[in-house]
């Protein structure tokens, strides 16, 4: 897979991430529907495997090509955050 492959597919699953926080902020942490947990868990853990293949491909320092996604806090407000590293270039999901 070509590094823009990677790209596309790390947004893909970024946009996916960010649209499924979005739903699990209209619900508490006890009401979370099992489903949308379980997708929330394997978009994460995908999203993991893609910045970790950056990072192998970047030469694997620490930071090397680390994203910080967004993220949806106790109080179901979503916060976005992006960190511009040496090695990639993040874009920010569309809303």
């Amino acid at each position: 897979m070509t590094d823009e492959q990677l790209l596309d597919l790390r947004h893909i699953y970024r946009t996916n991430l960010a649209n499924l926080e979005l739903q699990a902020a209209n619900f508490s942490e006890l009401n979370l529907p099992v489903s949308l947990r379980n997708d929330l868990d394997a978009s994460r853990k995908k999203l993991d495997r893609i910045d970790a293949e950056f990072r192998r491909r970047a030469g694997g320092g620490e930071t090397a090509g680390r994203v910080h996604r967004p993220a949806v806090h106790h109080l179901g407000v979503l916060e976005t955050r992006f960190r511009i590293s040496a090695s990639s270039i993040s874009h920010p999901p569309t809303k």
